[in-house]
């Protein structure tokens, strides 16, 4: 039995999850943690592509708000077959909104001044902010407090000064920092994003292409989009001449967003348009009951949500003087797991801020504890470290996967930019293989 057909008799013993599979027009599935959304996103995209009810030359595309996430729904879609189509998408929006709309329409839609600019680098939109912070305020505020809500006014953009959002100089502000990236010709996600809702907006022709191209969406965690790329997804979804096929899951209990401008509660007004199917998912398969009713407890509000098995352990410790306690008290019980032999792997330590996650990272090591910790500090979110991430997790399985290879070395030589010399290609099979003790895989890295 094939993955997919795996995939598919597992959601059958799921009623909740089998209603939102078979379901015919749009879908919206509300789910909570462990509830298995992912595969049911990914198995329901499969499904379509490879039995051909998604048929050539039509396309899907599958939108997510992460790098991270984008790639792992490409990961789980490769192992369920989904051979790679010039028409099919899957990655963030941001991506989507850049190669799929701006780029490529933006002149013809009469966005000229987007279409000769480029998007920024992160050394450019700090020096943007900087300009615009001495600009706007002088040195009366702590830009670190003040760009994030300058960046909150500009994903809901909304520049009404309104007290919410930081007032009359926090518009002026967010305004100020617009136009030093225009000086510049250049653009970041935000602009992006505003762009490409318009266009979408304005142009009938657009909507018609790029549903034409991408007659099916599929969305992950919906409830992290911010009202723009809601607008863009309902834009594409119910046009009033014609519409793409929406199938979205998420929770807007795990919005974690919120102080990006993202509304969670646009996933359950999606979920109530005429047209829309909603379901449900009611079982957490990663929890024991105890810890979704404890869970359930802390939230303060009602769900219909159970564990599949019973049990879970929770354990509060309240460290009384402060957040330096508490991270003694964090080292502290790492330390005690390891020494009763529970794996690294399965450790995971929570903190409110990048600042506090930082400081925990740094307490950790100088015990000697190896930390895996995601951040601009250590390195960021980019196609390179991805790409560096899928090469060693695949020289890392032991024997190799059979699949996926091929789609490694196309994604590294998109990386560099240019295509891999014979030798060098050589060198990388080997090493990925576990055939060569050494490479210089990395020598070429784009500067």
């Amino acid at each position: 039995m094939s993955r997919l057909a795996t995939a598919i008799a597992d959601l059958q013993q799921n009623e909740r999850q089998w209603e939102a599979f078979t379901t015919v027009g749009h879908c919206a599935v509300l789910a909570p943690p462990g509830s298995g959304k992912t595969k049911l996103l990914t198995t329901r995209m499969a499904y379509d592509l490879v039995s051909e009810a998604i048929p050539p030359p039509q396309g899907a595309a599958c939108i997510t708000m992460t790098n991270e996430a984008g790639g792992e729904l490409r990961r789980r879609l490769q192992a369920l077959g989904v051979l790679p189509r010039p028409n099919v998408f899957v990655g963030t929006v941001h991506a989507f909104a850049l190669s799929s709309i701006v780029a490529p329409y933006a002149r013809a839609a009469g966005r000229l001044g987007i279409a000769d600019s480029r998007l920024a680098s992160e050394r450019e939109m700090n020096l943007a902010f900087q300009h615009a912070f001495v600009n706007v305020l002088g040195s009366g505020a702590d830009p670190r407090f003040v760009r994030p809500t300058m960046d909150k006014v500009r994903r809901l953009a909304d520049y009404s000064g309104t007290p919410l959002l930081g007032g009359p100089d926090i518009a002026a502000l967010a305004r100020c920092y617009e136009a030093e990236l225009q000086k510049h010709k250049t653009y970041d996600f935000n602009d992006l994003m505003r762009h490409a809702v318009e266009m979408i907006g304005e142009h009938e022709w657009l909507r018609r292409l790029l549903i034409a191209t991408y007659p099916h969406l599929y969305v992950d965690e919906y409830q992290d989009l911010p009202p723009t790329l809601d607008a863009l997804v309902r834009a594409l979804s119910f046009d009033q001449a014609v519409d793409a096929t929406l199938f979205a899951v998420g929770d807007p209990d795990q919005a974690i967003n919120g102080f990006m401008g993202t509304r969670p509660e646009l996933l359950v007004e999606l979920a109530a348009l005429s047209g829309v199917r909603r379901v449900n998912l009611e079982i957490n398969y990663r929890c024991g009951e105890d810890i979704v009713q404890a869970s359930l407890q802390a939230l303060g509000q009602r769900r219909n949500v159970r564990g599949l098995n019973d049990g879970g352990d929770i354990v509060i410790e309240a460290p009384a003087n402060g957040p330096e306690a508490q991270r003694e008290r964090a080292v502290e019980l790492v330390r005690e797991a390891l020494a009763e032999g529970v794996p690294h792997e399965q450790i995971t330590v929570l903190a409110q801020a990048n600042e506090e996650r930082d400081l925990i990272v740094d307490a950790l090591r100088a015990e000697g504890i190896p930390v895996y910790a995601r951040s601009e500090r250590d390195y960021g979110t980019t196609p390179v470290t991805m790409a560096i991430e899928s090469l060693a997790l695949y020289a890392a399985t032991q024997p190799p996967p059979a699949q996926g290879l091929a789609d490694l070395l196309d994604t590294w030589q998109a990386v560099l930019r240019k295509a891999i010399d014979h030798d060098a290609m050589t060198e990388i099979i080997e090493l990925l293989t576990g055939t060569s003790p050494q490479s210089r895989l990395l020598t070429s890295l784009p500067r």
